[in-house]
C-alpha cells in the first residue's frame, strides 16, 4: 500500500490509469487489469450511501440458531405470503442497503424476505477487508447458514437471491443443497458447468451489467450457454457496469435498476405461483428487459 502512493512508483501511476480507465476498455484488457477495474466498480457502488439511514420500518432483527450451537443475525422483513426469499448481501456485509431491498422485495412479493448476516456481524466500507471477509467465508459454512435459516422458517417453499458475493453463495446453495429453490443472481460469480448446472430442478434468473468488468462477456456466454435442463432467464443490460441495482437508484428512477428489480419480482411470483398463467408476468428472455440491452 505505501509502495502505491509513492508519486514516483510505476505502482501509483497504474493505480491512477486504473481509477479512471472507461469500462469499456476493460474487455482489451488482461484478467488481472479487469480485476483491478472491478474494485473501482465497488467503491463507486458503495452501498454506505442509502437514501435513508438506518433499518428499514417494519424490518426486524431475529436471531437464527445454527446447528454449531450459535447464532446468527438476520434482517426480517415479514409478510403473510407462503413461501420465504433469503436475501444473500454484497462483500460489504449486510448493511442498510441490502436491509432496503429486503424490505422493498418483500412489499413486493407479499412474503416474508429474511436476509442473514453470513459475515458474523462484520461490515465495512474499505474494500480490501471486503475481499478479504468474501475469501475467508467458505462456501460450505454458507451452505450451512442458509440452511439453518430455512429450518428455521419450517422448510417452506423457498428462493434465495443474492448480489455480487451473495449471488455466487446463492447460486452455489441452491446446488449444493437446496436444488429445487428458485435462484436470482445478480451480478454474482457465474457456474459454468454444464453438467453441474442440469440438476437444478427450479428456475434461475440471472442479472448482469454489460460493462462489469469483473464479468467479461466470454465468461457470461459460457455461463448462458451452460444452462441446460431447467428454466433459464439470462438478462444483460449493457450499459451498466457492476452494483447498479438498489434501492437508491430505483428512487432516482434508473429505469435499468427499476426494469432488473421489477423482473426479479415478477419471477419470484412466478415461481411461487402467482399469476402463473399471466405470460406479462414472467422475466423476459435475454435482449428485451431494457432498450439499451
Amino acid at each position: 500500500v505505501i509502495i502505491m502512493f509513492r508519486p514516483k512508483s510505476a505502482w501509483f501511476v497504474a493505480a491512477v490509469v486504473v481509477w479512471f480507465v472507461p469500462p469499456a476498455v476493460v474487455g482489451l484488457a488482461p484478467q488481472w487489469w479487469s480485476r483491478v477495474v472491478s474494485v473501482r466498480e465497488h467503491v463507486l457502488a458503495s452501498p454506505f450511501f442509502p437514501a435513508a439511514a438506518g433499518v428499514p420500518p417494519g424490518t426486524t432483527t431475529v436471531e437464527i440458531p445454527l446447528r454449531d450451537g450459535g447464532r446468527m443475525s438476520a434482517f426480517e422483513a415479514t409478510k403473510e405470503g407462503e413461501g420465504v426469499v433469503v436475501m444473500v448481501h454484497e462483500f460489504f456485509g449486510l448493511t442498510p442497503s441490502i436491509c432496503a431491498r429486503a424490505r422493498a422485495l418483500a412489499d413486493a412479493l407479499n412474503r416474508t424476505v429474511v436476509a442473514p448476516d453470513t459475515f458474523r456481524g462484520a461490515t465495512t466500507t474499505f474494500v480490501p477487508r471486503a475481499i478479504w471477509l468474501a475469501l475467508t467465508t467458505p462456501q460450505e459454512r454458507v451452505d450451512n447458514d442458509l440452511e439453518d435459516v430455512l429450518r428455521y422458517y419450517g422448510r417452506p417453499k423457498a428462493a434465495v437471491v443474492g448480489f455480487c458475493y451473495g449471488g455466487g453463495k446463492a447460486l452455489r446453495f441452491a446446488l449444493n443443497r437446496r436444488r429445487d429453490a428458485g435462484v436470482v443472481v445478480f451480478y454474482g460469480s457465474p457456474v459454468t458447468d454444464k453438467a453441474q448446472l442440469a440438476t437444478l430442478a427450479a428456475p434461475v434468473l440471472a442479472i448482469f451489467g454489460g460493462r462489469d468488468p469483473q464479468f467479461p462477456p466470454p465468461l457470461l456466454e459460457a455461463f448462458r450457454d451452460a444452462e441446460s435442463g431447467t428454466e433459464f432467464y439470462f438478462q444483460l443490460y449493457k450499459s451498466k457496469g457492476h452494483a447498479f441495482v438498489d434501492m437508491d437508484a430505483i428512487t432516482r428512477g434508473d429505469a435499468d435498476a427499476i426494469a432488473a428489480f421489477a423482473s426479479c419480482v415478477a419471477f419470484l411470483d412466478t415461481f411461487f405461483g402467482n399469476d402463473d398463467d399471466d405470460d406479462e408476468n414472467n422475466p423476459r428472455e435475454d435482449g428485451e428487459a431494457s432498450e439499451d440491452q
